[in-house]
Order: structure tokens, then C-alpha cells, then sequence
């Protein structure tokens, strides 16, 4: 790409077979030697793609998704994070998550996107945890339903995540979709400060 640096193919040529040897040194793997008339930038993402592990997929997915280190592809991007979330990487599913739900990368569907965040929260992530009880307790993207709202934001609260344990001290100092709880709302919010 010349991003920051003046462009050269050979030399650029040069890092990715570097790259190659100490992968196939380090890891066992026999990547093939690049191409030098292939499309640069497919070669880094067959590079960083052997093996199809899902957190590669999911960082190549965002790469492409965000043009970092490579020339934007959207179309390449959506596929790989949504190969990566499909493999059940919790990271790849919250990013999908996000992306559908903020129209970032991707057309917004609530739908799919609210699916993916309650996938991402039953598999036990914390931060999904959180996001899918405020979308339940505000009706964001969900039917609003306080009970399940409630039951999610604990959850998270209890899994150390420091935003659910703020907001869940918030919520109880106010009685904002709990009935109201002084001291539990204060030792929620002393725990968040305790664990930031």
C-alpha cells in the first residue's frame, strides 16, 4: 500500500516471505510462497488466513471491514466475521453483533444483530451479557421485557464485567427497572471502582 512508508512491492514481497518462513518455523505450517504477480493484498489475507483459525478470521474480518493494514473489502470482511462468529469465537460474535446492530460495515438489521448478541451472552460473554440486558430493559432492539433485562445485567454484573456492575448500581440506587436497593446499589458501584 506505500501507508507510511514509500511504496515497494519487492521489499513488501520480501516482509511476506519472511513472515511465511518464520510461521512454517514456529508453527509447522507450509504456507506457499507468494506470488509476486498475485494481488498483494489477497496474499496478505491467505497469509494471516492458514489454517482458518477464528480469531484470524475474525481479525482479518474487522481488517478488511475497517481497511486497516489492507484496502478496504467489505464484501471479504463481512464473510470472514461472520465465518469466525459461526465458529463460535465470542469476540467475532460481538463485533458481528455490533456491526449489524450500528449499520457499521454492514446493512443494520436489528434482528440479526440482537441474535447475535444473545448467541455471544448464552455462550457466556460478559460484555454481551450486559449490552443484551440494556437493549432488554430499554426495548432496544428487543421487545421490552424488565424481568430478562434484569437477569442479563446481573449476570454480567456477577461475571466482574465493571459497565454491568455500574449500571446495575445505578439502576438499583434509582429503582430504574429494580426495585430500588441503596446499599446494594452502593456495594454494586464500590465493587466497579474496586475492580476498574
Amino acid at each position: 500500500d506505500g501507508d507510511g512508508f514509500e511504496k515497494d512491492r519487492e521489499e513488501g514481497l520480501g516482509w511476506l516471505n519472511k513472515a511465511r518462513d518464520e510461521r512454517n518455523l514456529i508453527e509447522g505450517h507450509d504456507i506457499q510462497e507468494p506470488d509476486p504477480d498475485a494481488d498483494f493484498q489477497q496474499q496478505i489475507v491467505d497469509l494471516e488466513l492458514d489454517g482458518e483459525d477464528p480469531v484470524t478470521m475474525r481479525n482479518v474480518g474487522n481488517d478488511l471491514l475497517d481497511g486497516i493494514g489492507v484496502e478496504q473489502d467489505l464484501e471479504q470482511g463481512r464473510s470472514w466475521l461472520r465465518k469466525a462468529a459461526e465458529a463460535e469465537d465470542l469476540d467475532a460474535m460481538r463485533s458481528l453483533a455490533n456491526r449489524l446492530l450500528g449499520g457499521d460495515g454492514f446493512a443494520k438489521n436489528l434482528e440479526e444483530g440482537c441474535s447475535w448478541l444473545r448467541k455471544a451472552a448464552e455462550a457466556g460473554d460478559p460484555w454481551t451479557m450486559w449490552r443484551l440486558g440494556h437493549c432488554l430493559l430499554d426495548g432496544d432492539g428487543f421487545e421490552k421485557d424488565l424481568e430478562e433485562g434484569r437477569s442479563w445485567l446481573r449476570k454480567a454484573a456477577e461475571a466482574e464485567d465493571p459497565q454491568a456492575m455500574r449500571v446495575l448500581g445505578q439502576f438499583l440506587l434509582e429503582g430504574d427497572g429494580f426495585e430500588q436497593d441503596l446499599a446494594e446499589g452502593r456495594s454494586w458501584l464500590r465493587r466497579a471502582a474496586e475492580t476498574e
